[in-house]
């Protein structure tokens, strides 16, 4: 995969369908990276996943106008935790491994940390 041709961008609620989408398959197919489950989670409506874009920074990895990637940021609330942050929900499509998709993808949210947070 020519990773040149790779744009990095936070998605939009509009874009939640295909959120779910590779969300699911991340579940599904590598389930020991992830917190949630594919079971838990597919049977959520789409609402849920526009919402999850909506209200977290989530960023996608597209090859033209497919997304092959994604990666979110969380902030951490509270008087002794808000300066703190963490990459989350971390995935790259097989076919677009071993190519810097994913080092693009940490690169995003890293950059987007570094306005909002001290310690990602």
């Amino acid at each position: 995969m020519d990773t040149s041709r790779i744009q990095i961008r936070r998605l939009a609620p509009s874009e939640g369908a295909a959120y779910r989408e590779i969300r699911l398959e991340a579940l599904r197919g590598n389930p020991e990276a992830f917190g949630s489950t594919y079971e838990a989670e597919s049977v959520r409506p789409l609402a849920h996943f526009s919402e999850r874009v909506a209200s977290c920074p989530v960023f996608g990895a597209f090859s033209g106008v497919e997304l092959v990637g994604m990666a979110g940021f969380l902030g951490r609330e509270g008087a002794k935790d808000a300066h703190k942050g963490y990459l989350w929900g971390m995935y790259v499509q097989p076919g677009a491994r071993n190519a810097g998709v994913g080092r693009k993808l940490a690169e995003a949210v890293i950059d987007y940390a570094r306005q909002n947070v001290e310690i990602l």
